[in-house]
């Protein structure tokens, strides 16, 4: 869960910065697509 909250904090900071984590979040961790 702490790991979902820090995504939204960089997507309200850093919509770009935000995008290029949730990218790499797919590559790396197929799950994190699953539990979506």
């Amino acid at each position: 869960m702490d790991f979902i909250i820090r995504l939204f904090s960089d997507f309200r900071l850093q919509p770009f910065l935000f995008s290029c984590k949730l990218k790499a979040s797919f590559y790396r961790d197929p799950l994190f697509m699953a539990g979506r």
